[in-house]
């Protein structure tokens, strides 16, 4: 027959006949403190329960309860490392106490609720045996091994580390050493490092083979904003002084227009003739500009690093990173496009065109076969007649063969879904230097192709020539367009 242990009785608390005041609760066990009150071996806590415990005593625990399971909580989200220095070193009877103060049911609870890390222990530990394994090791060594079950033992933390080897027979083994990315990972990989520096979307390129990638000069760059002057650009007409600059008082965000000093010089006016600023409070181009054919030669001010507002301001759209993800990819007929991975608005500024900038006109320039393709004149379009011979002698000229971003795969099409804006912010429009916004003309869904019009004179003019049109009939500098569109024009200007 089992051994009956029975508790023995409390004895009687002397509490004598005053009223002593609570403390506070010490202890899982619900301890309860008492002030200027002790037993002869000067301990002055007692047990309570709800049974024995007063209306106030009860209305404290219950508070202490509440305030001790937040702090339980907030230690389990924290971490679920739990420590056993509070638990060895406890009374045996604060053992709950001493798992409590370690959060320990809450860290058990968030770790079970977790994905179990350990339930493939045995094939975790042989995919790294695997990866780093000798595949000559067993011959090298000159003796038959016998076959050991999981989990094996590497042979050295050097041969983990990736060092050579000396086997027991004294020869030295080489170790393999990591395959390279694919070429299209890798090319990836580095275009999005230059595109996080610049705190914009990722790029992604989407392809059949990991092999497959666009022809690039070896020397290529991927520069997501600005321009790079090279020799021959005059410094002192690009960036002129700061008090060339017309500047505003704005704080925070600029609201309108007509308060705006910077905006003294904007040409952009409302349907009712006031001046306006060209985007919307979201930041998007006002559809009064995006209804405009007529777009060559106007200048969207931006405000400049001189105004007093900041980088909230609707009013500095270009200026901002680009907040929308692109893919490059292989069109059917046309080689690598550009498409959005997300709906994007209409009135939306995605980037602007950037490379090596020059003060030459681009009929100066030498650019021999395909990487004359990439020259974009800073007039407001990328192909195209000038008459103006002041214009041909005083503009610049974006070279995006040799350092370039997502804007130099960006197709033509007869009826685009984007425009090329002139925004100025950085420099005066005297300097005939704007930047290149890219901007929507509707609502564009996800995974469609991003186009502009490389000839937006020859839509003014009423269209070129139709596809069926003779050969001989294009004028000079003229190629067959590929856009597929009902209103293509046939041939578009490519010089």
């Amino acid at each position: 027959m089992p051994l009956q242990v029975e508790r023995s009785p409390s004895p009687e608390e002397d509490y004598g006949d005053a009223e002593w005041p609570v403390v506070g609760i010490v202890g899982e066990e619900i301890d309860i403190r008492w002030e200027n009150w002790r037993r002869e071996d000067g301990s002055d806590t007692t047990w309570a329960t709800s049974e024995n415990a007063t209306d106030d005593i009860q209305e404290l625990i219950e508070d202490w309860k509440k305030s001790i399971t937040e702090q339980r909580h907030s230690l389990a989200v924290e971490s679920t490392t739990i420590s056993l220095l509070p638990l060895s070193g406890s009374a045996l009877h604060d053992n709950l106490t001493a798992e409590a103060s370690e959060a320990h049911r809450e860290k058990q609870s968030k770790t079970r609720a977790g994905p179990n890390r350990f339930s493939d222990w045995d094939g975790d530990i042989q995919r790294v045996l695997d990866a780093h394994s000798d595949p000559r090791g067993d011959e090298l060594d000159g003796e038959a091994r016998p076959v050991r079950s999981l989990p094996r033992r590497p042979r050295s933390l050097q041969h983990i580390l990736g060092s050579p080897i000396t086997s027991r027979t004294g020869l030295t083994r080489a170790v393999p050493q990591p395959r390279p990315s694919p070429p299209k990972i890798a090319l990836q990989e580095k275009w999005n490092r230059a595109i996080r520096n610049a705190k914009a979307a990722p790029l992604a390129i989407v392809s059949a083979s990991d092999e497959d990638i666009p022809v690039l000069p070896d020397d290529f760059e991927y520069r997501e904003q600005g321009y790079t002057y090279i020799v021959g650009s005059p410094p002192d007409m690009l960036f002129p002084d700061d008090d060339m600059f017309l500047r505003c008082e704005c704080t925070g965000r600029c609201k309108s227009a007509l308060r705006c000093h910077c905006q003294q010089i904007s040409t952009l006016e409302d349907d009712s003739g006031r001046r306006t600023f060209a985007y919307t409070s979201m930041g998007l181009v006002h559809d009064t500009l995006i209804r405009g054919v007529h777009t060559h030669g106007v200048h969207i001010i931006e405000c400049n690093q001189n105004c007093s507002c900041d980088m909230t301001c609707p009013n500095r759209a270009a200026q901002k990173p680009r907040d929308v993800p692109l893919e490059l990819f292989h069109t059917r007929n046309r080689g690598w496009g550009i498409r959005t991975a997300t709906q994007v608005p209409a009135g939306k500024v995605l980037g602007c065109y950037v490379g090596l900038t020059s003060y030459s006109h681009r009929s100066e320039a030498t650019r021999p076969g395909i990487a004359h393709n990439y020259m974009f004149d800073l007039d407001g379009h990328e192909h195209g007649d000038h008459d103006d011979e002041d214009e041909q002698m005083n503009s610049y000229t974006v070279d995006a063969y040799h350092e370039g971003n997502w804007t130099r795969f960006v197709n033509h099409s007869c009826s685009p879904n984007m425009r090329v804006y002139n925004v100025v912010y950085d420099t005066i429009p005297e300097t005939n230097a704007p930047h290149l916004a890219f901007v929507t003309l509707n609502e564009i869904p996800a995974q469609t192709e991003l186009t502009i019009d490389y000839d937006p004179r020859g839509a003014e003019e009423g269209g070129e020539e139709k596809e069926g049109a003779e050969e001989g009939k294009r004028r000079p500098g003229m190629t067959r367009c590929m856009c597929g569109h009902a209103k293509c024009r046939g041939w578009v200007h490519m010089e």
